[in-house]
């Protein structure tokens, strides 16, 4: 009788140690599988992020090859030279037409994503949504001038997206010259 005891005693003790050590391992995988999730975003972020600055760059020297006479037109936008300088704090996001990376107007709102909603065509915040291999994807883009000048200009690329209800946003603020 005592040994029959001692066995079932066994058997739960291991059976518990068994279903604790499950647990834990479900846990440790549940989290290591959100994580890598995130660290994902996070690099498709600072791709988009780079990719922003890159575009800005661009479009200075551009500006400078075909403005080569004209030091207040290395911010030009669509021919006109004083766009950026006239617009600052305004909203522009970045298009990719016809292979040719541009700088246009933005909504007059903010990027915010706690009042977006995906469903609504007419929603402000479509007009900053990323577009990865003709897609749509999570993330959400705006460029905003904060200064500038006709030697420099300072300029915040911010990189919005929801994971479930937690909004992640990257900013950067660059400073750019006229070289």
């Amino acid at each position: 009788m005592k040994k029959n005891g001692i066995i079932l005693t066994e058997a739960l003790v291991a059976i518990t140690t068994l279903a604790t050590g499950m647990i834990a391992l479900g846990t440790m995988t549940s989290s290591a599988v959100s994580t890598t999730i995130l660290s994902k975003d996070y690099l498709f972020a600072h791709n988009i992020l780079t990719e922003g600055i890159e575009v800005v760059k661009n479009i200075r020297s551009t500006n400078n090859l075909r403005y080569n006479n004209e030091k207040t037109c290395w911010l030009s936008l669509n021919d006109d030279c004083n766009k950026i300088k006239n617009n600052i704090k305004a909203n522009f996001i970045i298009t990719l037409t016809d292979d040719l990376w541009q700088l246009n107007d933005g909504p007059s709102a903010e990027l915010d994503l706690t009042t977006y909603n995906p469903d609504d065509p007419d929603d402000v915040q479509n007009n900053y949504q990323v577009y990865i291999g003709g897609q749509k994807s999570k993330f959400f883009r705006s460029v905003v001038f904060t200064e500038a000048d006709d030697d420099n200009a300072t300029f915040e690329l911010k990189i919005k997206w929801k994971n479930g209800e937690k909004i992640n946003t990257i900013t950067k603020n660059i400073k750019m010259f006229n070289n």
